[in-house]
């Protein structure tokens, strides 16, 4: 009997989590086939009229084109009404072919509240792939299993993945300001996002991504390998935390993240310079390690060379990048935040931060719930500051005590 593996979703766009999720159930499940197909109206969501599904079928085909054993349907995108699961099991089923169904998650955690989800279990083995962010849902998703089994007879199985997964919105974020997709899509799909300028998202103010272009290589040049690779998981993870909570500022955030490090690496007497040419007196320790966040911002402010990012949003956001401040935007409130968790800090609170603010799943949140969960994230890096300080007996910012106090409420 041939086993056919069947994986359905709005793939918009398919990223490297889909294809580790197939390449999974071809190899540890053992299906001869694997049929993917992208839904054409899915009854769990609404999708956007930017989420068009001639490019979403021609992003799945390139995306899964290499791999072995694997076709991409049309099926559900020609078929009229809702793309019910059961329907299309129906439409793939026959005498000598058993059915293998794979789902996300949060797919599986809602499947018996799906439309005749006794018919989707007695039709298909169901296999359900657990990504690393989901690993707080385990128990959940074994205490499915088991309703599952007792009260329709199911066979099901669960699978974990490790490669590091974006949501969908995360991911159109990225694409609408030119922000580097290929540690998430395939290359081939990312350059199809581009060709065709897909998930186009109005931006605030005029700083442009063909600016920020320039502008990135620009400070590769300048900067050493190791601070260059700081202010790309800055920037990477400060346009991950816009999606969710700043979607038309994320342009302001790439050119924060980008710019909040510029004099880092000058020496002290080169830093105090630029602000005494700008009539200004630190209000740090001449020696602090946050001098450059001061200096930078005058910089940006002043310097003809950055102009083009003389935004007060994206000014703020740089001057309080280090220490935080009271009444911060929400785009400083994210790149102080990015600052600390992003993807190269290997220091244990800096990991214990990051990991503990993505599980929370912010995508799955209403927007008020994320901007909640920022401000909270941000009073627990200002709280952890403030503790290391302390315990080193060193002189604590004023702005970042204002920082944490502003967060509470």
């Amino acid at each position: 009997m041939e086993r056919i593996g069947i994986y359905g979703g709005s793939f918009s766009p398919p990223h490297n989590g889909h294809l580790s999720a197939a390449r999974l159930l071809l190899d540890e499940v053992g299906v001869d086939r694997l049929i993917v197909l992208p839904a054409g109206n899915p009854p769990h969501k609404v999708l956007s009229p930017e989420e068009n599904p001639a490019h979403r079928l021609a992003m799945t085909r390139l995306a899964f084109a290499d791999l072995p054993r694997t076709e991409v349907s049309d099926w559900e995108m020609t078929r009229e009404g809702k793309s019910y699961t059961v329907l299309t099991l129906e439409h793939f089923a026959a005498p000598d072919r058993q059915l293998v169904l794979l789902v996300g998650t949060d797919m599986f955690l809602t499947l018996d509240q799906w439309y005749r989800a006794s018919d989707i279990f007695a039709m298909a083995e169901i296999v359900c792939v657990r990504r690393e962010s989901d690993v707080g849902k385990t128990e959940a998703i074994r205490e499915k299993m088991d309703v599952y089994r007792e009260h329709f007879g199911a066979s099901v199985r669960l699978l974990e993945e490790k490669v590091v997964v974006l949501s969908s919105i995360e991911l159109r974020g990225i694409a609408a300001v030119g922000g580097d997709l290929t540690p998430y899509l395939p290359s081939s799909v990312a350059e199809y996002i581009e060709q065709n300028h897909l998930y186009s998202l109005p931006q605030q103010g005029t700083i442009t991504p063909e600016l920020l272009g320039t502008l990135r290589t620009r400070l590769r040049r300048e900067m050493s390998a190791a601070r260059y690779a700081h202010t790309l998981g800055v920037e990477q993870t400060a346009i991950r935390i816009g999606t969710l909570c700043a979607p038309h500022s994320l342009c302001r955030l790439r050119a924060a993240a980008l710019l909040h490090d510029i004099t880092k690496e000058y020496s002290c007497e080169k830093q105090l310079k630029i602000l005494e040419e700008s009539a200004i007196i630190p209000v740090c320790h001449v020696d602090s390690p946050v001098l450059h966040a001061a200096s930078a911002a005058v910089l940006i402010t002043h310097d003809p060379a950055y102009a083009d990012f003389a935004d007060p949003i994206v000014i703020d956001a740089v001057r309080r990048h280090t220490t935080g401040g009271a009444d911060m935007s929400v785009e400083a409130q994210i790149v102080f935040l990015a600052d600390y968790i992003e993807p190269t800090r290997r220091h244990r609170a800096c990991v214990n931060l990051r990991e503990q603010f993505w599980a929370a799943d912010p995508a799955s949140m209403s927007e008020e719930e994320r901007l909640a969960h920022l401000r909270r994230f941000v009073r627990l890096e200002a709280e952890q500051t403030i503790a290391h300080l302390l315990e080193r007996g060193v002189y604590i910012d004023e702005d970042t005590l204002r920082a944490r106090n502003s967060m509470l409420g």
